[in-house]
């Protein structure tokens, strides 16, 4: 895994990573899109915290790593379009301690192939896999529900900011 870059926002480092060149062509827009799609989750969850020393990783891959690590920790042999690995707190030294939330990894080759299908533009799949993946990360989860109307309104709710249509309107 190569990492590409460590991107900031108002809250978070950013570390992005690629594993295949598959995702060569979209990584200068989505280098630029990724803080401003984050600054929005923030700013609709009215979370505000000061320090800096908080981290998540965003992982682009390819469906054979996906299915990998979908079978593996999901016990699903078969590739999906985003996965997200929450993670707990860790240290650097006893002074500075740092944060993590964890990883979001994403799929090109489902990501495009569900485009095609939905008919909807890479760019905003994309918006709405990071979108639902960074608010695994905060805990929010689909499994019942009640949750995953929850879960839904918000990531309506900030692709509205966004200016991108709803992917649960039919």
């Amino acid at each position: 895994m190569q990492k590409i870059k460590q991107l900031q926002t108002k809250m978070f480092n950013i570390d992005l990573c690629v594993n295949d060149s598959i995702w060569n062509k979209e990584l200068k827009s989505l280098k630029n899109k990724i803080p401003i799609i984050v600054d929005h989750i923030i700013s609709e969850l009215d979370i505000a915290n000061q320090n800096n020393n908080i981290e998540f990783s965003i992982v682009l891959t390819n469906d054979n790593e996906i299915q990998k690590l979908n079978s593996e920790y999901l016990h699903k042999n078969k590739p999906t379009n985003v996965l997200s690995f929450p993670a707990q707190d860790f240290y650097l030294d006893n002074i500075s301690p740092i944060f993590s939330l964890g990883d979001i990894v994403i799929s090109y080759e489902t990501l495009k192939k569900e485009c095609i299908e939905k008919r909807i533009s890479f760019n905003d799949h994309f918006t709405h896999l990071l979108i639902h993946g960074f608010l695994h990360l905060l805990g929010f989860d689909h499994v019942y529900e009640e949750e995953a109307e929850r879960m839904e309104n918000l990531e309506i709710a900030i692709l509205t900011q966004l200016g991108i249509q709803s992917p649960y309107e039919t």
